[in-house]
């Protein structure tokens, strides 16, 4: 089973020291950071695979899944935004890519940067964003699953046609 806790805090964190602000999740009610900061959805957890489990010697079942994050700078400033973004950006594209696979995690495939600015009754929250589809495996633990012996059984031929 995927730990989606651990992703978030695997991403989120990793993010947050590179970028030098806080990674917050968004949508929920919650402490929301001074400007400048960064939040992401995950706007799929599960993508369609449609692939199968593949048996791993470690007793493990594995298969691949996608799931995308969107990622959003939010600035009082649009220059800041948008720096903020790339730096985001690039994490993603190269600085980040090591130390996301050594914790099982791919980026396969990283999308434009788009402007997601906002008005606030009276001003503008600047906003930059993109987003990223990462790579994980699905696991299950052959222990988990239900594969009792059958020892007997009782098998009845209905004579009448069946």
């Amino acid at each position: 089973m995927i730990d989606f806790k651990r992703i978030r805090t695997v991403i989120a964190g990793a993010l947050s020291k590179y970028a030098a602000c806080p990674v917050v999740l968004a949508n929920q009610i919650a402490y929301i950071p001074k400007h400048p900061y960064i939040s992401f959805t995950v706007t799929t957890p599960v993508g369609a695979n449609n692939g199968t489990y593949g048996a791993y010697e470690d007793g493990i079942y594995r298969k691949p899944i996608n799931q995308i994050w969107s990622f959003t700078a939010q600035s009082g400033a649009p220059d800041e935004a948008q720096e903020l973004a790339l730096k985001a950006h690039n994490y993603f594209d190269y600085v980040g890519v090591t130390s996301l696979v050594e914790n099982g995690i791919v980026v396969s495939r990283l999308g434009d940067i788009t402007s997601r600015d906002s008005l606030l009754s009276v001003n503008y929250e600047y906003r930059c964003g993109f987003d990223v589809t990462f790579g994980l495996m699905d696991e299950i633990d052959s222990r988990e699953l239900d594969e009792g012996e059958i020892k007997t059984t009782d098998i009845r031929v209905n004579k009448e046609g069946g």
